[in-house]
């Protein structure tokens, strides 16, 4: 049907079509067709973010392949920098434990790797939704609401930084990622659940006091009716 008032428009089936639907089991699947925009990206070394550092394609492009044949070193290294910084939350300021908090930096080669290797024009395309600025706002703003909280301890910062970065990077610019294995099947489920348990690991940690550096903030919003 044609655009209605509110500038939507809306699908449906002919009789024809219904008819032949009338006899298919529950179980049956159907596709439906609907009228899209398409557009075109172009992939290539010379398209990716670092291209657009480097402003040199060889550069990038060998970059690129460093990065991605140690692929294993990075991740392997990143694992445990995203797990024991959780840990050292939990201590106090001047034990060992809290100290670990700078076992963050380990995760930067495995980032840099990632964001790297992003498409710029498919990347500019995920910046244009809103579905990649409701979160990133809210998860900034519980970013500096945690900072603020251990009175912005320096390593702290750097791990929450680094935990707003990484889910930026790995899970809302998801579709720049244009290499096969994720035009193909998407990321792995895993990287979601790690996700997952880390901000509710965050959320613990918070809610229920176990990280003594933080303390709570109380915050007055004036708001002057005129």
């Amino acid at each position: 049907k044609p655009e209605r008032g509110d500038g939507t428009t809306e699908f449906g089936l002919d009789e024809s079509t219904k008819e032949s639907l009338r006899d298919i089991d529950q179980d049956d699947e159907v596709v439906v067709l609907m009228p899209s925009d398409e557009f075109v990206i172009f992939d290539g070394p010379e398209r990716n973010l670092l291209n657009l550092i480097c402003r040199n394609v060889r550069r990038s492009e060998a970059i690129t392949v460093f990065l991605e044949d140690y692929k294993v070193v990075w991740q392997s290294l990143s694992i445990p920098a995203y797990i024991i910084p959780l840990v050292a939350l939990t201590g106090r300021p001047g034990d060992v434990t809290f100290s670990l908090r700078w076992i963050i930096v380990a995760a930067y080669p495995d980032l840099s790797r990632c964001m790297f290797k992003l498409n710029r024009q498919a990347a500019k395309r995920v910046l244009h939704e809103m579905d990649f600025w409701l979160p990133a706002a809210t998860l900034l703003l519980g970013t500096l609401s945690g900072a603020w909280s251990c009175s912005f301890e320096p390593g702290l910062c750097l791990v929450f930084a680094t935990y707003f970065i990484a889910y930026v990077i790995l899970v809302l610019l998801d579709d720049a990622d244009l290499s096969e294995r994720v035009v193909d099947g998407g990321n792995d489920p895993v990287l979601y659940l790690i996700v997952l348990a880390i901000v509710g690991a965050l959320v613990v940690i918070f809610l229920f006091g176990f990280c003594p550096a933080a303390e709570s903030k109380l915050l007055y919003i004036e708001i002057i009716n005129r």
